[in-house]
């Protein structure tokens, strides 16, 4: 049986597409949720519904996926009000044609061994759940936030209040 693509993927996929970078979070296996900018290597949201993404072989990303598949990837399209939130199950995929196929120039400052690369990890993230938010078109207006389902449902739960970004930029820490 033929999966039916979900109505809104073309639209998740004209969001996501340009966007050079993507917060991509796992969680370690100490319970911490760690977030590192990745960049994504598809040229088209295949039918499976799938991202890819090159990483190390060493890394902690890798490492975090063999305990726990569940993923976050978060765009926030360049010079656009919106926010995409694409929760799924990540999986490292041994397919040297698949790397071939993704691989473009800048991933040679990464992996200088090509597609074939020992320490190249081809990471696929299967879509289960995509949201989007966007804020109103006034400038200094509170943000009308409207979720955009582009997979299994909406958030249950929005803000009610917004807090300017700068009120939260100086906490940084990670508590032991």
């Amino acid at each position: 049986m033929t999966a039916t693509p979900h109505p809104n993927r073309q639209s998740l996929w004209s969001d996501i597409k340009d966007c050079k970078f993507a917060m991509f979070t796992t969680r370690h296996p100490n319970g911490h949720l760690h977030s590192r900018p990745m960049t994504m290597q598809n040229t088209a949201l295949e039918a499976d519904d799938s991202l890819w993404f090159f990483m190390s072989r060493k890394s902690d990303p890798v490492a975090d996926l063999a305990t726990e598949p569940s993923v976050n990837v978060a765009y926030s399209p360049q010079g656009d009000a919106c926010w995409i939130s694409v929760t799924g199950t990540a999986r490292v995929v041994e397919d040297g044609a698949k790397a071939k196929s993704l691989w473009s120039g800048a991933a040679n400052a990464w992996f200088s061994g090509g597609p074939t690369d020992p320490d190249l990890a081809l990471v696929q993230v299967q879509i289960v759940h995509a949201s989007k938010w966007e804020t109103g078109a006034e400038a200094g207006t509170r943000p009308a936030l409207r979720s955009g389902d582009v997979g299994v449902r909406p958030p249950i739960h929005l803000p009610t209040e917004t807090t300017p970004a700068s009120e939260n930029a100086a906490l940084m820490f990670e508590r032991s």
